[in-house]
């Protein structure tokens, strides 16, 4: 997902976990994120043993998902 983050926006993209962010700046981007995909529920529906052709159809749906939220992206950029 970063790969293809990166070659739409021109730019390197970083997808990180709060974790993994420095402890300097972590509470502000926490404060203003926003959900924009929630992969438990892709985890959960995996566990539970969807189909191939499920998560295909999943990943369609995502893929669907994204040009809106890579518009949002491209105001803040």
């Amino acid at each position: 997902m970063e790969i293809e983050l990166s070659q739409i926006f021109g730019r390197q993209v970083d997808l990180r976990t709060p974790a993994e962010l420095s402890r300097y700046f972590r509470s502000e981007v926490l404060r203003e994120a926003q959900v924009q995909y929630d992969a438990a529920k892709e985890a959960v529906s995996f566990a539970q043993g969807k189909q191939r052709s499920d998560l295909d159809k999943d990943w369609d749906t995502l893929k669907d998902d994204l040009p809106p939220l890579i518009a949002q992206l491209e105001e803040i950029k």
